[in-house]
Parts: structure tokens; C-alpha cells; sequence
């Protein structure tokens, strides 16, 4: 399920996970889980990214200016990639306090 992810909000990688080149794909190994998931290149550039604490606002506008992408399908796509991560807790979330 995708939610809505405020430019405020905070993701990091969570650094127990290994990110690693597995036959050909760069991917994210959760050793906890023993489960491993494939990223396309957006999604490794994302992951390098958020290696450091980083706001979604600033994500979305770093892969703006990256890669040729629509703000509208930016936004949906990374929406959609970062709902994943944090289903599978491959990410820390720090949310934007109510206004």
C-alpha cells in the first residue's frame, strides 16, 4: 500500500542492511529476515542517498534533477518505493511533527 509521504518527513537507510552486488544486481539484504530485494538504478541512487538522513523533499528533488522525470511521476514513484522499504523496515522514518 502507498501512502503519503510529507517533503518534511526524514528517511535514513537502515544501516543494518547490506547493500551489496548479488549476480549482476545491486540489492538490499536483510540478514534478519534472510530476504534480499533488487533495486532499479533510481532505487540504488535512493539508497546511496539516503545513506544519510534525508528529507523526502529533498529526495524527490534530487532525483528531479538526476534523472528525466516528471514531478507528478517522481513524486508517485518514490511515494511507492519508500512505502516498500518501510513495509519491509529496510528504512528508519522520522515523521514531520503536526502543524
Amino acid at each position: 500500500m502507498t501512502i503519503a509521504w510529507p517533503s518534511a518527513t526524514i528517511v535514513a537507510a537502515d544501516p543494518n542492511i547490506v547493500f551489496c552486488d548479488l549476480d549482476n544486481e545491486r540489492v538490499l539484504l536483510d540478514l534478519t529476515s534472510s530476504r534480499y530485494f533488487a533495486l532499479n538504478r533510481v532505487g540504488v541512487h535512493v539508497w546511496e542517498t539516503i545513506a544519510t538522513p534525508t528529507s523526502v523533499g529533498a529526495l524527490q528533488d534530487n532525483i528531479e534533477q538526476r534523472f528525466d522525470v516528471r514531478p507528478e511521476q517522481c513524486r508517485k514513484d518514490l511515494e511507492s518505493l519508500l512505502s516498500n522499504l518501510s513495509q519491509f523496515t529496510l528504512i528508519s522514518v522520522q515523521h514531520a511533527p503536526a502543524s
